[in-house]
């Protein structure tokens, strides 16, 4: 599921039936969000064992931008 908070943070999950949780909270600006969707796909695509949280913060982030993340 993905939330977006008014101060245009980003939280989203990944659930397994695996206990194992890792959490990765990640700080980027507007012009960093397509690497960034690079680095969490290969985080997703080399641990679907696990369940996997993301919290994203990006005060200057684009419409655009959003709508790439899933927002």
């Amino acid at each position: 599921k993905t939330r977006w908070k008014k101060d245009h943070s980003l939280i989203f999950r990944i659930k397994t039936y695996n206990q194992t949780i890792m959490n990765f909270l990640m700080t980027v600006s507007n012009s960093y969000v397509p690497y960034l969707g690079v680095t969490i796909t290969s985080i997703i695509e080399n641990n679907r064992h696990m369940e996997l949280s993301f919290y994203i913060i990006c005060p200057d982030l684009s419409v655009c931008n959003k709508s790439k993340l899933g927002g």
